[in-house]
């Protein structure tokens, strides 16, 4: 029989705390946040289509890849105050297969969703850091991407 001890309930407590923890992360430093370069995205064009369901927005980002071999995932989001709205910019990375890589031809449809609460943000940016399997060492850039809302 187990017996529950002061001692044991504490340890028990300060497991519980850092099991807590465990998935928090300590807030993003300058040479931390995502790096945005000059000019702009110039990848297959990402549409983005926005469902309220309840007091949660949805954003769904879609995009065409003209050939098989391509990842596109988020890597980032965060909601900064701007002037005077509230601004959600979505860092993601599309991924193109390398060189030598033989890929199906044929066009290939990526969806990413992101979900927030519908008063969090007024605008959504969207950046793109664009780059051949292998290039995983470099510095990500992103480049701002033109959207389409739906």
């Amino acid at each position: 029989m187990l017996v529950l001890t002061p001692a044991r309930i504490q340890l028990a407590a300060i497991l519980l705390v850092l099991l807590m923890c465990a998935g928090c992360q300590p807030a993003r430093s300058a040479t931390d946040a995502p790096q945005i370069g000059r000019g702009s995205y110039d990848g297959p064009p990402i549409t983005v289509d926005l469902q309220e369901r309840g007091r949660m927005v949805e954003l769904t980002l879609t995009l065409t890849a003209p050939t098989g071999g391509y990842r596109f995932v988020l890597d980032d989001a965060e909601i900064r105050e701007e002037a005077q709205s509230r601004v959600a910019s979505l860092f993601l990375t599309l991924e193109s297969p390398a060189r030598d890589e033989m890929v199906t031809q044929a066009l290939i449809d990526h969806e990413l969703t992101w979900t927030r609460h519908q008063d969090a943000f007024d605008e959504v940016q969207v950046y793109v850091n664009q780059r051949a399997r292998g290039e995983e060492g470099r510095r990500a850039v992103y480049r701002r991407a033109e959207i389409v809302i739906h």
